[in-house]
């Protein structure tokens, strides 16, 4: 029978465990497939605004370029119309040109408006500071010419050596017939302010947060969310100022945050599924587990009442056929053979009565029927009764009675039935040491019976499965004694019946002591014992 369990055990296992892994599997690798997209999705999208952003600088700085070239140098100054809209609405606070590219001498002219200019930064200081730009950075001037040759005019930014807040952009002019520099300084930080910072804002609307930060300086200038606590997801450079960054996040929840507690969720419902399936496994298996054993009981079971039934059935019917046949001459032997004849005819009733009086426990149709009774007066008669039979096998049998009469409001044939009961057990499971000892008593206002053996005893594991049905210990030679495995059910019952208890104190090898306790009627005490 426990191979079978096993296979079965194992096959709910795959069964149960399988489906999990793969559907496990399936999700988080789906979970990692969506997430990959949906990522890839929001950086190509979060790139994209930047890219608007970005391009929005370089057409503001093309319309400064613009208005800077249609100006006449040298004779303007910051008061002429054509140039004072710039000195007035945006961060430029000069604008210069060099004649020719990499010439020391070439001159600088230079408009200026110097209310934007700190004191200790003189004309020549800044002409100083232009020379100096060109000179270093005579590479970038000769790729503007060939972009220039190929059409296209560029605008590279470059980082003053003297003005830390100010970025200049080089751009050469759009007449093909000179290649005059133009040098335009403005101020980074009032840039994103005063004019990135409305574009912004009207791009962010209410579903974006853009940021723009210092890197050199590592803090935030701008943000369209009045927070400084807004992570920011992704940031690119900004083309027009190199030592900004431009940052982007989601309002609210960020993809990132999505996607988390997506796989949060989805690893909790699988985490769940799994300890559902699990448990309801285990209680599968465990109900497959007790329906084996109740089957390799009742089992054990048909087969210890079959042989219980055919022993007694056997010597009825063989010395019956005896007798029948008169093959028995003597008187003698006669008597002999009717007397096994009727010992094996109640032994026969007995079994059956068992099994009846368990039908209807089972089926809740026993009825007792209360009456006053005296414990001691029940095991007297038992006593009468069983006295012979136990010295005729052996046994050394004595009875111990209370002082008192022990009365009861009890069903008096159950009472005797529960006793007898474990007398029987007490003859079954001796060994060398055939004796039972029986003692009532009076013990915190309750009556007792205790019946006594010397026999295998019982294991603590299981003392607290023997009064199930069918169940009969599975050590020592148990299995060499045959039994229904339902007397001792039956004592439960029956003592639950009556509102009692039993107690049992046993070794294995030592023996076992049975005690059933009973309500006493409270005019007990004085009285005589029977």
């Amino acid at each position: 029978m426990q191979k079978p369990l096993k296979k079965i055990i194992i096959f709910l296992v795959i069964i149960i465990l399988l489906p999990v892994i793969v559907f496990s599997i399936f999700e988080i690798s789906s979970l990692n497939n969506t997430e990959r997209v949906i990522q890839s999705v929001y950086t190509k999208q979060l790139d994209a605004i930047l890219f608007s952003v970005n391009q929005l600088s370089e057409d503001i700085t093309n319309g400064w370029i613009n208005k800077t070239e249609q100006a006449t140098f040298p004779e303007l100054n910051k008061d002429s119309q054509d140039l004072k809209w710039l000195f007035d609405e945006t961060p430029i606070f000069t604008i210069a040109y060099l004649d020719s590219i990499g010439d020391e001498k070439a001159e600088v002219i230079i408009k200026k408006d110097s209310l934007m200019l700190q004191q200790e930064y003189s004309e020549e200081n800044l002409r100083e500071d232009i020379r100096q730009l060109t000179n270093n950075n005579l590479d970038i001037l000769k790729r503007l010419v060939i972009y220039k040759q190929n059409k296209y005019r560029k605008i590279t930014p470059v980082k003053s050596n003297s003005y830390n807040d100010a970025t200049v952009l080089f751009f050469l002019s759009a007449d093909s017939a000179n290649n005059k520099v133009y040098v335009l300084y403005f101020n980074s930080e009032k840039f994103v302010m005063n004019i990135l910072a409305p574009k912004l804002q009207e791009i962010a609307e209410n579903e974006f947060v853009l940021s723009v930060f210092d890197k050199k300086q590592n803090k935030r200038i701008y943000t369209t969310e009045r927070s400084d606590t807004v992570i920011t997801h992704q940031q690119k450079n900004l083309w027009l100022i190199p030592e900004y960054n431009l940052g982007i996040t989601l309002k609210g929840s960020s993809i990132e945050d999505v996607i988390q507690s997506r796989i949060t969720f989805t690893f909790i419902i699988i985490a769940v599924l799994v300890v559902v399936l699990i448990a309801a496994g285990i209680l599968l298996i465990r109900n497959i587990n007790n329906e084996v054993k109740l089957a390799q009981i009742k089992a054990d079971f048909l087969s210890n009442v079959s042989h219980e039934l055919r022993t007694p059935l056997a010597l009825i019917s063989m010395f019956a056929e005896t007798l029948e046949m008169d093959r028995v001459k003597t008187d003698e032997k006669k008597k002999e053979y009717y007397k096994i004849i009727n010992q094996e005819t109640a032994r026969l009733s007995k079994i059956v009565n068992k099994i009846l009086n368990f039908s209807k426990m089972e089926a809740g149709k026993i009825k007792y029927n209360f009456e006053q009774c005296n414990l001691n007066k029940i095991l007297l008669d038992i006593s009468n009764v069983y006295s012979f039979h136990l010295k005729n096998n052996g046994f050394t049998f004595s009875i111990e009675y209370a002082e008192v009469k022990l009365l009861l409001n009890a069903d008096k044939e159950s009472i005797s039935e529960a006793i007898i009961n474990l007398i029987d057990n007490a003859v079954k499971y001796s060994k060398e040491k055939k004796e039972v000892k029986i003692k009532t008593g009076v013990e915190k206002e309750m009556s007792f019976v205790q019946v006594q053996d010397f026999g295998i005893g019982i294991s603590k594991e299981e003392q607290t499965k023997i009064f199930e049905k069918f169940y009969r210990v599975s050590t020592g030679n148990v299995h060499n004694t045959k039994g229904t495995g339902l007397g001792l059910a039956l004592v439960k019952h029956i003592v639950t019946a009556h509102n009692g208890r039993i107690e049992i104190n046993s070794q294995s090898g030592k023996g076992s002591t049975f005690k059933l306790l009973f309500p006493l009627i409270n005019e007990n005490i004085g009285v005589s014992n029977v």
